[in-house]
């Protein structure tokens, strides 16, 4: 795997662990892991694609996160809970944020989807590509986490991709002349004029905003419309729910975004983290840490 495309991910974890929670981390050896299960008690888990695919878990030992978190809204954790899962979210959404911004800086662009969180003693991590994974171990005063990555770049692909896209694209219908519902499920468009912060940020809050408008357009219309076409009212209903998970995308991405802001705008990167993947030891996922 590309180093370009890993180490990016290393940073993030790095960055908000510190700017979120002011918890240092060291990065150790990595090795490459050869079955699904997980290497901590607690993963979050998100899907990756665009100019790269593939998806990145963070998994954390019980103790590291009920850590990390407790320092993160100022309360003290002995176990696992919900609070706790939702940090979980909270930092595998920050992380890839962060991620995505450097891979920008090398002219990539990726898109996440809304991070899953799995706890339990031995659970197991699916990634998307069917293909070993990098894991990169930390360590911090609250215990271990690890970060596990699987991820390719679709350059190469990128012309034969797009044009399965969009020949696999449903046949547009419009709302009232106006709403294409069925386009909400796809990634935003990219934004090739360069923002400031602040300026993404007020982007994502009109793309909420207008997302949100649509979503109660089509809902108003349903219900004011109760004898449409059967087709066009079933395909009508079955894009509700591609606006719930745009709404929930978005909201994630301005978290993430109000975060970044506040992150350097230098280059600077740590300078402890690997320089490639290859040659590195092959083993199982260890057991469960505390």
């Amino acid at each position: 795997m590309d180093v370009k495309l890993i180490n990016p991910f290393l940073y993030g974890a790095k960055e908000v662990l510190q700017k979120m929670a002011s918890v240092e981390s060291t990065v150790g050896t990595p090795y490459v892991k050869q079955d699904d299960r997980a290497t901590g008690d607690v993963s979050g888990i998100i899907g990756l694609t665009g100019d790269a695919i593939g998806s990145l878990a963070i998994s954390f030992s019980e103790s590291c996160i009920c850590g990390i978190a407790g320092a993160m809204v100022g309360e003290s954790f002995v176990q696992a809970n919900q609070e706790v899962f939702d940090a979980v979210g909270e930092i595998t959404n920050m992380i890839s944020g962060v991620a995505r911004t450097y891979l920008e800086k090398d002219t990539l662009t990726v898109w996440a989807g809304i991070p899953a969180v799995v706890f339990g003693k031995d659970h197991y991590v699916k990634h998307i590509l069917k293909s070993p994974s990098i894991v990169i171990p930390f360590t911090t005063e609250h215990g271990s986490f690890f970060v596990d990555v699987c991820i390719k770049s679709t350059l190469s692909k990128k012309s034969n991709l797009a044009a399965e896209q969009t020949a696999a694209k449903p046949s547009s219908f419009m709302l009232d002349g106006k709403l294409p519902p069925m386009d909400v499920i796809t990634p935003p468009k990219a934004v090739t004029v360069e923002m400031t912060p602040e300026e993404r940020i007020e982007w994502l809050k009109k793309e909420l905003e207008e997302t949100k408008n649509l979503k109660a357009s089509l809902e108003k219309l349903l219900l004011e419309k109760p004898f449409m076409n059967i087709q066009i009212r079933q395909k009508y209903k079955k894009a509700i729910p591609g606006y719930d998970t745009k709404i929930k995308r978005l909201r994630l991405d301005i978290a993430a975004a109000e975060m970044l802001k506040d992150v350097p705008v230098d280059d600077s990167k740590p300078k402890s983290l690997p320089r490639n993947y290859q040659n590195y030891p092959s083993k199982k996922a260890p057991a469960s840490v505390k």
